[in-house]
């Protein structure tokens, strides 16, 4: 057993051979419930279903999503929400494709100097990394 602090491994190394097998099993199923967490299973769902989507599905729901980003960005974020205000931009003004090109153009700069104000609100600082 490669992995756990001391106290673990001491144990699984002074126990019996059924133990140990039960020790591994266990690690094991803990492991995989880590790497294959609770989101796993429903975006491998998505992916075996949309793989056979029609190029107009695929679209659509590409749509769907960008318009729940914009109006994400638009409720949770106090930049973006400054910036569509400046425009008179509401989230319900974005209907097609085409209209995406009424968005501001955010620059590297621009989001460096207003870091503060675009990561959303919903989010809890201590839970916000350093870059």
């Amino acid at each position: 057993m490669r992995y756990g602090n001391d106290y673990i491994k001491g144990i699984y190394y002074h126990s019996p051979y059924l133990t140990k097998i039960i020790f591994a099993t266990m690690y094991g199923f803990l492991h995989q419930k880590k790497v294959y967490g609770k989101y796993y299973r429903k975006y491998m769902e998505f992916l075996l279903e949309s793989q056979y989507w029609s190029v107009d599905r695929i679209k659509e729901v590409q749509w769907e999503k960008t318009r729940e980003f914009i109006r994400y960005a638009y409720e949770h974020s106090l930049f973006y929400r400054e910036q569509f205000k400046k425009i008179h931009l509401h989230p319900d003004d974005i209907n097609k494709p085409k209209d995406m090109i009424k968005l501001p153009i955010i620059s590297k700069k621009i989001v460096r100097k207003n870091r503060d104000k675009i990561i959303p609100t919903d989010i809890n600082v201590k839970d916000r990394k350093s870059t």
